[in-house]
């Protein structure tokens, strides 16, 4: 389960913000699950199949249609050119954060906040990335509740005030709103995904009934809302198998958490410092569920050298301490 050497990292090229942006537009899916060019090039044919008189056999029409197509074809390309600069916009958002430049993240989140994609549920993910937990509270509890403070079920919103409240040491609270969300949600409903990895989570954190989290984070493996950019999809998957391998360490199954880490890792090589330093960390979880303690240790410095920002930093960070005040004390 350990990283690829120094040397193998520097071999692999980091895809660039236009490779990025080309493959999120590509693969951003709207109603039917039918992505952006392929939209624009089923206008463009059945403009053309209503017009072919007028195109190809028809000389006197043909000065008048290319004026008039030329004018349609301008209006397609800059609604396509309005759409990959939103696209650019997003992902320069989503880079920054994942870097753990949370700052420039959440100035660019202000600046385009009108345009579709961006806007609250982008910023309170950047909340939580960079662990501003109090911060997430405020920004999501007038969202996340109605006026008499009932929970609005389900609610992305509510998953992050749920994650926000387990990382303040609120893991019974946060536990509670994430089971009437998953008793409450249809299973066909996008949260619910969250919902259960939130839930799964807080079981976790807490060493609360670890078959129900296996259990939950089980379910998610399979059916998942996929990721919009596409870049991201492997990544996320793999970080979700980490949570089931820390898990299945939490039920006594060793070896089968093990080939779970393993398979999570295997081409890892390829992911950004912030995604290989999740692994670790969940590696250093299993490893201490396991009782190896000094696999702990390495796993948790791994991923805070790799990306000590964030939450991710802050928790590395803590479980470094209690790992060494355990050693200290045998």
């Amino acid at each position: 389960m350990s990283l690829a050497t120094e040397e193998s990292k520097k071999s692999v090229g980091e895809p660039t913000l236009l490779s990025l942006t080309w493959n999120s537009l590509s693969g951003k899916k709207l109603i039917g699950g039918i992505s952006i060019p392929s939209i624009l090039l089923v206008a463009v044919a059945i403009y053309l199949a209503m017009n072919f008189e007028m195109y190809f056999i028809d000389p006197r029409m043909r000065r008048e249609g290319i004026v008039f197509g030329s004018t349609n074809l301008a209006t397609w390309l800059v609604l396509f050119l309005w759409l990959f600069a939103i696209q650019i916009a997003r992902q320069a958002t989503l880079q920054r954060a994942l870097e753990g430049r949370y700052e420039d993240a959440l100035r660019l989140n202000r600046w385009f906040s009108w345009a579709p994609g961006f806007g609250e549920t982008l910023r309170f993910w950047i909340l939580l990335e960079a662990g501003r937990y109090g911060d997430l509270l405020a920004a999501t509890k007038p969202r996340a509740f109605d006026r008499n403070g009932i929970p609005k079920l389900p609610n992305r919103k509510l998953y992050y005030h749920a994650m926000a409240l387990s990382h303040q040491g609120q893991g019974e609270r946060a536990q509670e709103l994430l089971e009437s969300a998953s008793r409450l949600a249809p299973q066909i409903v996008p949260e619910i995904g969250f919902i259960q990895v939130g839930l799964a989570d807080c079981l976790l954190e807490q060493n609360r009934d670890p078959e129900q989290a296996r259990s939950l984070l089980s379910y998610t493996l399979g059916k998942w809302p996929e990721q919009i950019d596409p870049n991201r999809r492997k990544a996320d998957l793999a970080l979700r198998k980490c949570r089931h391998a820390w898990a299945l360490a939490r039920c006594a199954r060793r070896d089968k958490a093990i080939w779970e880490m393993w398979h999570a890792s295997e081409d890892s090589d390829g992911f950004l410092d912030r995604d290989r330093a999740w692994l670790r960390y969940y590696a250093g979880e299993m490893s201490l569920a396991l009782g190896d303690t000094q696999e702990a240790l390495a796993a948790f410095e791994e991923a805070n050298a790799l990306h000590p920002h964030g939450q991710l930093g802050m928790r590395a960070k803590e479980r470094l301490s209690k790992v060494c005040q355990s050693i200290g004390g045998l």
